[in-house]
């Protein structure tokens, strides 16, 4: 708890416009890792310089670039009616 409290703080006096806090393991999905396997060992990413854990963010965003296309653009063909509604908000 005291983790939350300091990042939130932290977060408060540098200006952050907004922050995600994490809990190892609370969700089955969980978005953030924060362990690195790597031939079969385990590095915990708390471990890393800064350089190091820049160089691997690097690495895998070119292993994704190059396994992944980009999206094509599907145009939509024909037209569309649409609806407009009044709304009203304190008389303005």
């Amino acid at each position: 708890v005291q983790d939350f409290k300091d990042v939130v703080m932290l977060a408060w006096k540098t200006g952050c416009k907004g922050i995600t806090l994490y809990r190892d393991g609370s969700k089955n999905a969980q978005p953030l890792n924060t362990k690195l396997t790597d031939d079969g060992a385990v590095k915990d990413l708390g471990d890393l310089s800064y350089a190091a854990l820049l160089d691997y963010a690097r690495d895998a965003q070119a292993k994704l670039a190059s396994e992944h296309k980009p999206a094509e653009r599907r145009r939509i063909m024909g037209i569309r009616s649409g609806h407009t509604h009044l709304a009203q908000i304190d008389g303005v």
